[in-house]
């Protein structure tokens, strides 16, 4: 699976955190109800009732478990200390609860809620040069997913 991943992601030459580049997902993508990118790819089970069956899943959540073994269960998210949705690197991401990763947000001043409506797009451009989007990413990189497949 690290093969896989590794194979389905560039490593950036524009996001880095703690000194270390963000590996960008170059596979299929799937929008949050914020409009965030993540990455998607399809794993077959390997165990249980549904063995041999296939089930799509974030990129980052396998990512974590490829990389360093940590199963993230249902109540539990992948978080990118990067804050690039579509980073797969496993030093850039960590397994947490929802609550966790909402507080970094706020902490952060990234969030938005009906209190503090203020749009976090400014912040990110600011913070990463008008780059922010996926329409930006497949324009600095091509669309690599749909050209290979």
């Amino acid at each position: 699976m690290q093969e896989r991943l590794i194979a389905n992601s560039v490593v950036s030459d524009r996001f880095f955190w703690n000194g270390t580049p963000c590996w960008e997902w170059i596979g299929k993508y799937v929008y949050s109800n914020r409009g965030l990118a993540y990455g998607q790819l399809n794993v077959r089970i390997k165990s249980g009732p549904r063995k041999g069956k296939v089930r799509s899943e974030r990129a980052h959540r396998v990512a974590l478990r490829a990389f360093k073994g940590r199963y993230l269960g249902k109540r539990y998210v992948g978080g990118h200390s990067c804050n690039i949705s579509w980073c797969i690197n496993p030093d850039h991401l960590v397994g947490g609860t929802q609550q966790a990763n909402v507080r970094k947000t706020v902490r952060e001043g990234r969030h938005r809620n009906q209190y503090n409506p203020q749009n976090a797009q400014p912040l990110l451009e600011a913070a990463f040069d008008g780059y922010v989007g996926l329409k930006d990413h497949v324009a600095y990189y091509g669309d690599l997913y749909h050209a290979a497949n």
